[in-house]
């Protein structure tokens, strides 16, 4: 394969792909797309378990390697092409961004995952009942956090990667159904940078692998239904 191509095996639902295809939308790296079909157990392949033995998306191949997991990814073409950046330069932002990630991408994705759930409980209201238990913990902390560091953005008034992972984490949420009224300023923030075009692109709803009755229905605004 052409060192020069740069391609995101993906999945339009995915968390983590959505924090890299947004990512590499800011910073204008064209690139393919493969998708990789969760939901068929296309992750648990012998072809693609030898680019990613923990056989999850995303995997980027770039610069003629394949590198795994949302944060590396995106924390190498931070480091390669530092142009748009994504983290700040004020060390205390810069931990800020850090400390909203880790919460998103260590306590809010897996435990709101619809896989983690059914593990948990095999009855449907119970497993949505579950998860919004974790959701309510991680997003009561996430609105105290983004209340003090936000400006325009999530971290003052420049888009980091904070933004980029909490786009994803919300429109996910809104399966559960909760109530978004106690967390103002995480819908306010949703909603600016849902207005940023590089953010457009990389939604859900603009995959070019979603499904037609998921993309009829992936509204981009947090609201109830």
């Amino acid at each position: 394969m052409s060192p020069d191509k740069v391609i995101l095996y993906d999945y339009f639902a995915s968390n983590c792909a959505w924090r890299v295809r947004t990512v590499l939308q800011w910073k204008n790296i064209p690139y393919e797309t493969v998708t990789v079909d969760l939901v068929k157990g296309e992750q648990k392949t012998p072809e693609f378990l030898k680019i990613n033995p923990y056989g999850a998306v995303p995997v980027l191949y770039i610069d003629g390697q394949y590198i795994t997991q949302s944060i590396a990814i995106c924390e190498y073409l931070e480091e390669t092409r530092p142009e748009n950046p994504i983290y700040p330069n004020n060390l205390t932002q810069r931990a800020r961004v850090r400390e909203i990630v880790e919460i998103i991408n260590s306590y809010l994705v897996p435990l709101q995952n619809p896989t983690t759930a059914k593990k948990a409980c095999s009855d449907p209201n119970e497993q949505r009942a579950w998860s919004l238990e974790f959701f309510y913990k991680g997003f009561v902390a996430l609105e105290r956090l983004v209340a003090k560091s936000s400006g325009r953005y999530t971290v003052g008034d420049t888009v980091t990667f904070a933004d980029m992972c909490l786009v994803p984490q919300v429109w996910r949420a809104k399966r559960l159904k909760p109530d978004f009224t106690q967390f103002p300023t995480i819908c306010r923030l949703y909603e600016e940078l849902l207005e940023l075009n590089a953010f457009r692109l990389a939604h859900a709803a603009n995959h070019p692998h979603c499904p037609a009755d998921i993309k009829a229905d992936a509204c981009l605004a947090i609201k109830s239904d």
